[in-house]
């Protein structure tokens, strides 16, 4: 069996929890850069796939899901390989918080999708009702599994007046010693109802490239998009591995 490496930066996107605005936050770095001019391949973790359609008309290539409870980490890892090889980076969307799975192991979870393509994670918090709270947030998923890097928080729906976004920023620096990578007002990004499994479907929107060219001058606006690249350049390299039981979705 040939081993080789191939180097390739990656990100996953995780959160505390649910409806956190994981989605339009990716959605808004994912446009924001395309309009850099960069390559970026997307994937998804979990079964949605309404949510795809919004994810690959942000990059322009299909997006692909992994399954953590379904695919081992090698088989993870190898279609991971396969489709960013050819991209200036992967993004992962997780799905839920970080560590939600259908059980104690983890198996389903973000996390552990994080673990087989070895890739650091940007927390997205929701900060509604929170101030100096936000550290004690971030500072248990930084302990909660020490396999997991956490590098770096992204505040989502920041009050308008500075105070709130100054004492979170403060406070996760100073108790977590984790950058904050960008903080996002509320109600700056789009307003796109949910479904059943995640966000109205593309063809049910028909100003779409109008709405995604919004979502990313909004990101270029709020996120550290060189803070991004650098963490997410900041990885070891990959195995590629041949032989039996390498399967490529």
């Amino acid at each position: 069996m040939q081993q080789k490496t191939v180097q390739i930066s990656r990100l996953v996107i995780g959160a505390p929890k649910g409806r956190s605005g994981k989605s339009m936050v990716t959605m808004g770095l994912l446009a924001a850069l395309m309009i850099r001019g960069l390559k970026v391949q997307l994937y998804k973790n979990g079964p949605d796939i309404t949510e795809l359609g919004w994810l690959a008309s942000a990059t322009g290539r299909p997006c692909h899901n992994f399954d953590s409870f379904l695919m081992s980490r090698e088989v993870i890892r190898q279609s991971f390989i396969r489709h960013a090889v050819s991209a200036d980076l992967g993004i992962v969307e997780g799905v839920d918080g970080l560590f939600d799975s259908v059980d104690l192991a983890g198996r389903g979870s973000t996390a552990e999708v994080a673990k087989a393509i070895q890739a650091p994670v940007i927390l997205v918090v929701d900060t509604a009702r929170i101030t100096r709270s936000v550290a004690a947030v971030v500072m248990g998923f930084m302990r909660f599994d020490p396999d997991i890097r956490l590098v770096g928080v992204i505040l989502n729906r920041v009050a308008a007046r500075p105070r709130h976004e100054n004492m979170m920023r403060s406070a996760i620096e100073q108790y977590c010693g984790l950058p904050v990578l960008g903080a996002i007002p509320k109600g700056v990004l789009l307003n796109i109802p949910d479904q059943h499994l995640g966000l109205i479907p593309t063809d049910e929107r028909k100003d779409l490239d109008q709405a995604v060219e919004e979502i990313g001058q909004t990101a270029l606006k709020y996120l550290d998009l060189d803070g991004l690249l650098q963490v997410a350049a900041n990885v070891p390299p990959l195995e590629i591995t041949g032989g039996e039981g390498v399967v490529f979705p």
